[in-house]
C-alpha cells in the first residue's frame, strides 16, 4: 500500500470514528432536549413530510438504492385568503463509497414564507449521513446538516394607519408614510442532526427515528431585539406492509415539538403496485391523515394521492378543516405537491438504509 492509499484509508477510518462518535452525541442530546425546549415554532411544516426525506431527517441524506435523488416540495395554505402563504424546499442527494465506506452527501435549499410575508426566509443547508448496518435486517443511519438561514423584515407589506384609504375602505400600500423604514435582514449558521433506525423483513419495512433541528441554538436579531431559536425535536415511524403481490399499506406517524409548540400527524396510505413491463407507471397510492396543530388547536383532515411513473414519484395533497370551519384559520386549508426523481443504478451497494417509498 502506498502513501497515497494509507492517508485515504486513514481518512476514512476517523471519518467513521467521527461518526460512532456523533451518534452518541446526538443520543445524548436526545436525551436532555427531549422532556422540553423553550422558543417560537415553526407553523408550516409538510402535511407530506415522508415525501421530504432530507427536511425530516439529515440521517435519510444519500440512504438510496439509485445514484442520485431529486426532491421538490410545494405548499400553499391559506389560498381562501386573497394573500396565501407558500413554502417551497428543493433538495438533492447522492451515496459515495470511499474504500468500501458509504456515506450521503446532499443540498438542501428553501423558501418560506410560514412566518407571514413580511418575513420571509431563504434557507441553504449541505447535509452528510452514514449508514452503519447492525444486521443482515437492520441497520442505523446518521445524519448532520450545516448551513444558513436568512431571515429579512419588509415594512414595504405591512400597512399603517395613515395607508388607509376612506374612499376604497381597504388599505392602500401605494399611499405615502410619515416615517420610512429600512427593510431589517437577520441571518445565522444552524446546525441539525439525526438518527434513524431500519428494519426489513419479508413481508414489511419498519423506519423510525429522531431529529434535531437548530442543535445549535443559534440568534436573530430585529428591530434591536435578539431572540434565541431553541431546538425543534422531530419523531417519525414509517411501516410499509405487504398485503399480497399487489397490494400494500403504509401506516406512518410524525410528531415535532418546540417550546409550546406540537404539530402531530397520522394515517395510512395504500398503494397497488403494477408489475407489468408494458408500462412504465410502477404504483398508484391513495391516503388520508390526521393533522394537529395542538398550541394553534387546529384541526386538519388530509388526503393525498400519488403514483411511480418510471421512478418519478408525484404525491397531491390537500388539508381540510376538521371541524366545518373552511375559512377561519389560515393554517386549516392547503394544498401541497411533492416530486421525487430516483436516478437509477446498476451499482450494488452494501449498506442501504431504505427510505420507504409507493
Amino acid at each position: 500500500m502506498n502513501k497515497g492509499d494509507q492517508s485515504i484509508l486513514s481518512f476514512v477510518l476517523t471519518i467513521n470514528t467521527v461518526f460512532w462518535i456523533a451518534l452518541k452525541f446526538v443520543f445524548c442530546c436526545f436525551l436532555f432536549m427531549v422532556p422540553g425546549t423553550p422558543a417560537e415554532a415553526q407553523r408550516s411544516g409538510f402535511s407530506q413530510f415522508f415525501s421530504s426525506p432530507l427536511n425530516l431527517n439529515p440521517a435519510y441524506t444519500g440512504q438510496i438504492s439509485g445514484d442520485w435523488r431529486i426532491t421538490a416540495n410545494i405548499r400553499t395554505q391559506g389560498y381562501y385568503f386573497s394573500d396565501p402563504v407558500n413554502s417551497t424546499n428543493l433538495s438533492i442527494d447522492k451515496p459515495i463509497t470511499i474504500l468500501e465506506s458509504q456515506f450521503g452527501i446532499g443540498l438542501v435549499l428553501g423558501n418560506d414564507f410560514s412566518q407571514n410575508h413580511t418575513v420571509p426566509s431563504q434557507m441553504i443547508y449541505g447535509s452528510l449521513g452514514k449508514a452503519i448496518q447492525i444486521s443482515a435486517r437492520s441497520g442505523l443511519g446518521v445524519g448532520f446538516q450545516l448551513g444558513y438561514v436568512n431571515k429579512r423584515l419588509s415594512y414595504n407589506l405591512l400597512a399603517f394607519p395613515e395607508q388607509y384609504d376612506r374612499n376604497s375602505g381597504n388599505f392602500n400600500h401605494a399611499l405615502p408614510l410619515n416615517e420610512s423604514f429600512e427593510n431589517e435582514r437577520s441571518g445565522y449558521l444552524d446546525i441539525n442532526a439525526g438518527i434513524v433506525w431500519n428494519y426489513t423483513a419479508p413481508r414489511y419495512v419498519i423506519s423510525s427515528g429522531l431529529a434535531i433541528f437548530h442543535l445549535n441554538q443559534p440568534k436573530e436579531s430585529f428591530l434591536n431585539q435578539e431572540y434565541q431559536l431553541k431546538s425543534r425535536i422531530n419523531w417519525h415511524i414509517t411501516t410499509k406492509y405487504f398485503i399480497n403481490q399487489k397490494f400494500y399499506i403504509v401506516p406512518q406517524a410524525y410528531l415535532t415539538h418546540q417550546n409550546k409548540a406540537s404539530l402531530f400527524l397520522s394515517g395510512s396510505n395504500i398503494g397497488y403496485r403494477i408489475n407489468s413491463n408494458d408500462t412504465k407507471l410502477k404504483s398508484l397510492s391513495i391516503g388520508a391523515y390526521y393533522r394537529s396543530n395542538l398550541d394553534l388547536n387546529v384541526k386538519t383532515l388530509v388526503f393525498e394521492s400519488g403514483f411511480n411513473f418510471n421512478n418519478w414519484i408525484t404525491t397531491l395533497s390537500f388539508d381540510f378543516s376538521a371541524d366545518g370551519n373552511s375559512t377561519g384559520n389560515l393554517y386549516s386549508q392547503a394544498i401541497e405537491l411533492s416530486i421525487i426523481y430516483e436516478r437509477p443504478s446498476t451499482f450494488l451497494r452494501k449498506t442501504t438504509l431504505p427510505w420507504i417509498r409507493y
